[in-house]
């Protein structure tokens, strides 16, 4: 007599059906997510140090061809799809403001000012009816008081325009500018269909952080171009200028800001935390 049980007849795939049933009982963790892992690992291939034993060390010709190569494809693809560029850039950045290697940046002159970064004077109670959003200002550092610039300027030809607020450094600040520099902080304001796009060369080091739990990144380290291009992907040359300071960006409802300064990253989040509807 045979010592193997008896199996109860089953049809065909029983097996199958009952994992496939047992599987649709299960209760499964939820998906890490990596997504800023990613974003870390491609915006800072350029600046990290690959380890020998894992990979190859890339020749510079490498390096150069595949940055340009990105950059060309990056830019192909912002200019002709639009609803690609805001996805891109909520990869590579901002919905607004998009981060992309670049090595050809130009380094300006010491205590050169590109002429169009200041076109627009006018005063807070003009600018008030010139913006169609609420205008912040900050209370930090105590003292601080209200800008000593306030400058509307147009982005593109369709009627959108961005607040630039310049602070100065002066004597009796509890916090100065680490250089000789008399700007203490400038503070962009901005709500647009189009899309900035920093171009970042390896020294500079990027940074992802948080204002108030709004998502954000902070670059500081070596110049940084800064471009724009309208919603219909037409790149507005009098927008393009070098930054010379750090940058904190971030996005609240649909505004975007970005904070200039030469100010270390603590501090410029301290200031963007302090921003409150003026009076």
């Amino acid at each position: 007599m045979s010592s193997r049980r008896s199996r109860p007849n089953r049809p065909d795939g029983w097996l199958e059906q009952d994992l496939l049933a047992l599987g649709r009982q299960m209760e499964y963790p939820p998906s890490p997510d990596v997504t800023t892992q990613v974003r870390y690992r491609l915006l800072q291939r350029q600046a990290r140090t690959r380890h020998p034993r894992l990979m190859p060390q890339p020749t510079a010709w490498h390096v150069a061809v595949a940055m340009s190569l990105l950059v060309l494809v990056l830019g192909a693809t912002l200019a002709l799809i639009p609803a690609s560029r805001e996805a891109l850039a909520r990869l590579f950045g901002l919905e607004r403001i998009q981060v992309v290697p670049d090595s050809h940046v130009p380094t300006p002159s010491p205590g050169a000012e590109t002429p169009t970064t200041l076109t627009g004077a006018t005063t807070l109670a003009q600018a008030r009816s010139q913006v169609d959003f609420p205008i912040m200002l900050p209370s930090y550092p105590e003292g601080l008081g209200v800008p000593d610039g306030v400058y509307v300027q147009e982005l593109g030809s369709h009627g959108e325009v961005q607040l630039v607020l310049r602070f100065s450094a002066r004597p009796g600040l509890p916090i100065q500018p680490p250089r000789d520099s008399d700007a203490l902080f400038t503070l962009y304001q901005f709500r647009t269909t189009g899309m900035f796009t920093k171009g970042i060369p390896s020294g500079t080091r990027l940074e992802e952080t948080s204002i108030n739990d709004a998502r954000g990144f902070w670059l500081e380290g070596d110049f940084h171009l800064l471009r724009y291009r309208t919603a219909d992907g037409r790149e507005v040359v009098e927008m393009e200028r070098v930054v010379k300071g750090n940058t904190l960006a971030w996005e609240v409802g649909g505004i975007t800001y970005r904070l200039e300064t030469e100010l270390p990253l603590e501090e410029a989040r301290n200031i963007a935390e302090s921003l409150t509807p003026g009076p």
